[in-house]
């Protein structure tokens, strides 16, 4: 006998997508779990802005819109609107801070990455 999970929460790049294009059988997976009742979400190290663009038209279909959506490497959660529910920014002194940790300890650090589609803003897609 096999049961339907009431939550099922995945991960996008390498997991659910490959180079950032989700197949129609994962879709279709999507659809099949919503069938049966399960609810899905996502957790991923993407912004939403990102995640947002990955789903395209079928983000609201394939993601339940009651559900947690835990974005950027899990330091953030929003709703499916984007709407940010847990996490917070660095205030001008924070940052001043990092700048200057960074600064005095660059050899510590091999890659610092910044992609600007990751910031947490609404999407207006």
């Amino acid at each position: 006998m096999t049961s339907t999970p009431k939550l099922a929460i995945f991960d996008i790049d390498g997991t659910i997508a490959s180079n950032s294009i989700i197949s129609p059988e994962v879709k279709k997976g999507f659809t099949n779990l919503h069938n049966k009742g399960c609810k899905t979400s996502l957790s991923t190290g993407n912004g939403f802005v990102k995640t947002k663009l990955i789903f395209g038209d079928d983000f609201e279909k394939l993601i339940s819109q009651d559900s947690l959506i835990i974005v950027e490497h899990g330091t953030k959660i929003v709703n499916p609107k984007g709407e940010l529910i847990f996490g917070d920014f660095f205030n001008e002194s924070e940052i001043d801070h990092i700048i200057d940790f960074l600064r005095a300890n660059l050899s510590l650090f091999r890659l610092v990455w910044f992609n600007p589609i990751d910031v947490s803003k609404e999407c207006g897609c």
